[in-house]
């Protein structure tokens, strides 16, 4: 069995994941990783269901890991892929060779390759 340093778990109604009973040494390594959190703070500590939260929390669980559900790691992995292929979206736009969309303007004018790779990257 491996070893756990505390919980997470996923609050679906905040939207948000919640680490609690954490390790003190875990947690002093968590607040050096998140800069975000109060040094002071004893937890539990919250955040986003973001794409690249989540891609950091499991990089985080792979180094320390906590106790979470199947569904939980789920859905951490599903935000963590989604992290990862946007990342691969954003490289490939940025690329040198990258071959925008044609695009014009309402008085007629054409866009410039940067121009046009701005809008990809916002699309």
């Amino acid at each position: 069995m491996i070893r756990t340093y505390g919980d997470i778990v996923f609050q679906e109604e905040n939207n948000r994941w919640v680490i609690s009973k954490l390790e003190p040494h875990v947690a002093i390594k968590l607040k050096s990783i998140f800069p975000k959190i109060p040094k002071t703070s004893t937890g539990p500590y919250r955040f986003d269901n973001s794409a690249e939260m989540c891609a950091d929390l499991e990089w985080f669980l792979s180094r320390y890991p906590l106790a979470i559900s199947e569904a939980h790691i789920k859905e951490l992995c599903r935000q963590k892929t989604l992290f990862l292929e946007t990342q691969s979206e954003m490289e490939r736009i940025l690329c040198p060779d990258f071959v925008p969309g044609v695009y014009s303007t309402k008085d007629g004018q054409t866009v410039r390759w940067y121009q046009a790779q701005a809008v990809e990257v916002f699309w």
